[in-house]
């Protein structure tokens, strides 16, 4: 019969500050040699060395965040061209980097599409997108991943229902590519 591991992959999230993500090569090296796929969490808070470093120290196959990506240098033809995904999690950009709908900041979303960077729009950790705790405002912050993409539009500056339908076929477009694209079908 089938034998379907109980574990397929691992993902390494934290506070990026002050860590760097080479400390953790041995345990992601023996991720690799069982198979795991691999995600780090890199870009977010600190440079884009460490997305660097996620992805040649550590063999991550996907990147959380990478908001921090020149999307400029030759890191973004590397991600492109080995179809790294970078997960987007903008609900939690707001509260973590400083995006805010409509703001002043360019969200990465529209440079990682132009880029074609699969960017599969995701919720956070669960210690950010799932725990019920008060935030310094007095808001909840638990929230769906329906929210995430609701939360996109305005961060990257598509307001009109047009342009938010257009944007929205072109997410699960995406979306759907890049989940073929990592997920290996049982045989």
């Amino acid at each position: 019969g089938v034998r379907v591991p109980r574990i397929v992959g691992v993902d390494l999230v934290g506070n990026e500050r002050g860590t760097r993500h080479r400390d953790f090569r041995d345990a992601m090296l023996e991720a690799r040699e069982k198979c795991l796929l691999v995600t780090i969490h890199a870009g977010e808070d600190e440079g884009e060395r460490n997305v660097w470093e996620a992805v040649f120290e550590l063999h991550a196959q996907r990147i959380g965040h990478g908001l921090r990506v020149d999307t400029t240098a030759p890191l973004v033809k590397l991600l492109r061209d080995r179809r790294i995904a970078v997960e987007l999690c903008p609900v939690s950009n707001q509260f973590t980097n400083g995006y805010i709908r409509n703001g002043e900041r360019q969200y990465v979303y529209r440079e990682f599409s132009r880029e074609q960077i699969p960017t599969p729009i995701c919720t956070d950790d669960p210690w950010i997108s799932h725990r019920w705790r008060l935030v310094p405002a007095g808001h909840q912050n638990s929230y769906p991943l329906s929210d995430e993409f609701l939360a996109l539009p305005a961060m990257i500056g598509r307001t009109r229902r047009s342009e938010r339908d257009r944007d929205q076929r072109d997410l699960d477009e995406r979306d759907l590519d890049c989940f073929r694209e990592t997920t290996t079908p049982i045989s």
